[in-house]
């Protein structure tokens, strides 16, 4: 009996130590991931974005890995889809007409 007791006490930390990296650390990570490509999934065509690295641009066209950006009149850049950090909503954008009812 007290060797079940010794084993149990040997790894009851491992447990712990598992479930903690487990809800502290992977599962937001995968919620992270999760929303990253849903939001990769919804651009369009028009839609403003900034980069990982800070450029601004409107979605020109959408390839299989790569989107083109107008970062500019006539200038157009392809990059990775991965490198997408998100929607790039502009501040002074009027809100939406739905609430002014």
């Amino acid at each position: 009996m007290e060797q079940n007791v010794e084993v149990i006490g040997t790894y009851a930390p491992l447990l712990v130590m598992a479930a903690l990296f487990y809800f502290m650390l992977y599962r937001p990570q995968k919620k992270q991931q999760a929303r990253h490509a849903d939001m990769l999934a919804s651009l369009t065509r028009g839609k403003r974005v900034i980069t990982k690295g800070g450029i601004l641009g409107t979605v020109y066209a959408i390839k299989d890995h790569t989107i083109i950006l107008e970062v500019s009149e006539g200038v157009n850049i392809e990059i990775s889809k991965l490198m997408i950090a998100g929607e790039y909503l502009l501040e002074d954008s009027e809100p939406a007409e739905s609430d002014a009812e």
